[in-house]
């Protein structure tokens, strides 16, 4: 395929795949019912405002493509778009905090019109056409960008394992240790019976039996 060709809208086709979401449809408006698809694969880095990866806490979107499998298909009145996203991420393991990994999907949902403002004043919205409010087609372009993004942070686990079966810490691999607040030379005996120091206060504490019943 020539370069002129490549990533050229095909109507009721699917076109090869592309760097970016943004859309050309205004011949797609041109014939209300007509459908497109097409695949876009994307940096991450294109759906950020900056050069931070996306992430909610400690887990973020890893430096791998996000695939966006889209489905435009032309109204009367806008342009309804499905797609399916597929990104990976990494963060914390939640129970050892080794480095864990995986990836995810998810489905959007969205309506694109003229002026998403008056449409919504005007229109009954469909809970089967769109998963927010309209959002605008600029100049006979429609931008999935910023529908992917909040797709995908959405999507981000909040908790991760590294595996269903992690255990935990590994306190061979990482023994917890504990500093003394006493004095070091008094520390001898504490430690050689293996009791944290801050607890001491509750080995003098005694109950009597007789007198809790009294």
């Amino acid at each position: 395929m020539s370069g002129r060709a490549r990533g050229r809208v095909a109507r009721n086709g699917r076109t090869d795949e592309r760097d970016d979401l943004g859309f050309r449809v205004r011949d797609l408006r041109r014939v209300p019912g007509s459908r497109l698809e097409e695949v876009r694969v994307v940096d991450p880095a294109r759906l950020g405002s900056s050069s931070e990866p996306l992430r909610i806490g400690d887990v973020a979107v890893a430096d791998a493509p996000v695939r966006v499998e889209t489905s435009l298909e032309s109204l009367s009145d806008g342009v309804r778009v499905r797609a399916r996203v597929e990104f990976s991420w990494r963060g914390p393991c939640r129970r050892c905090l080794s480095e864990a990994s995986g990836s995810a999907s998810a489905e959007l949902r969205e309506l694109y019109v003229d002026d998403p403002e008056d449409y919504a004043a005007t229109a009954e919205l469909d809970e089967d056409d769109t998963d927010s409010t309209p959002r605008p087609i600029g100049e006979g372009w429609i931008d999935l960008a910023e529908a992917v993004r909040e797709t995908v942070l959405l999507e981000l686990p909040l908790a991760p394992l590294c595996d269903e079966s992690c255990e935990g810490p590994d306190p061979g691999s990482n023994p917890v240790t504990v500093e003394s607040d006493t004095d070091p030379a008094g520390d001898d005996a504490g430690a050689a019976g293996g009791a944290d120091p801050r607890w001491a206060a509750l080995s003098e504490l005694r109950f009597d039996p007789e007198q809790d019943q009294g």
